[in-house]
Formats: structure tokens, C-alpha cells, sequence
């Protein structure tokens, strides 16, 4: 690890682009399943601890589990599980160490917010971006990343 007075806004914002996070409610939500591993709730309930409205936090979990990061189950009596994946290539998860050692101190936290807060990008286009990313990085892509959640569940009923 880069000791953290050295850390540069570029390797920060090469450690995003690494793991294909580009907005600060996929940062936050992806650190709260992180540090609770297997989550039995809502979306809503997430969005609510989180101190966000829903609507960002389920495009971050689509963004996510389209990532490879979050996997979470079918909706059963409006929860779903959901599972924080750890990065299993190397780079990936060597960005996520630094990210995490970076956030573990408040000035570290403030920098990754700073960098997340930029971007003007909607839920939709951070989803296809999330989609373009995983498809360069893994020819197969993951099932479930071809649209939103609601579209998902209308094909599952």
C-alpha cells in the first residue's frame, strides 16, 4: 500500500475506475455490505441507514451486482439478500485494499467522496456504463445486468 500522505488524486481515481465505481451511493452501499457481509433487508432499508432515498441506492446495487461485487437473490416478501463479493483478480482486489485503507481515515473518506461527488452522470448511464465495463473485463457477461431491477422482475415474475 501507498503510504497514505502519497496517495495521489490520480491513484485514487485509478482504484474507481479499477473496480468501475462511479458514484458516491455505490461507494457507501458497497462498504455497508461490506461490513455486513449478508444482508437480509430492503433496498429501502439500506437507502434509509445509508441516509439516501431509495432511488440511488437500488441503481447502485444494480450498478454493483453488474460489477461482480454485490450478489443478491430474488425478491422474497420485498427483501432480498444481499451478498458482498470480494474481487477475486488481482487488480480488482488490490484496488479495493487501497480503497478501504484509504477510507479507514477521515481525510481518506473525505478525498474518495470528493472524487465520487463529480460525476453528472444518470442511473441509467451509470448502469450502462457498469454493463460496458464488466463486458470489456469478462466476455460472459454476468445474468441479470441487461436492465434495472424492475425490469429484471418483470421477467421473473
Amino acid at each position: 500500500m501507498i503510504p497514505f500522505d502519497d496517495v495521489s488524486d490520480a491513484d485514487i481515481d485509478g482504484w474507481l475506475h479499477t473496480l468501475g465505481l462511479t458514484s458516491l451511493p455505490q461507494w457507501d452501499v458497497l462498504v455497508f455490505l461490506y461490513h455486513h457481509q449478508i444482508s437480509l433487508v430492503g433496498a429501502d432499508v439500506i437507502a434509509r441507514l445509508l441516509g439516501y432515498a431509495s432511488g440511488p441506492v437500488i441503481a447502485a446495487l444494480d450498478v454493483l451486482e453488474c460489477l461482480g461485487l454485490v450478489e443478491r437473490s430474488r425478491v422474497s416478501q420485498i427483501v432480498r439478500l444481499y451478498r458482498f463479493t470480494v474481487p477475486s483478480d488481482p487488480p480488482r482486489g488490490d484496488a479495493w485494499a487501497c480503497l478501504l485503507a484509504l477510507a479507514s481515515h477521515r481525510a481518506g473518506r473525505v478525498r474518495l467522496a470528493k472524487r465520487l461527488r463529480g460525476g453528472d452522470r444518470t442511473d441509467q448511464e451509470r448502469l450502462q456504463a457498469a454493463q460496458h465495463f464488466r463486458a470489456e473485463a469478462q466476455p460472459s457477461r454476468r445474468p441479470g445486468c441487461g436492465g434495472t431491477r424492475a425490469e429484471e422482475e418483470r421477467k421473473h415474475g
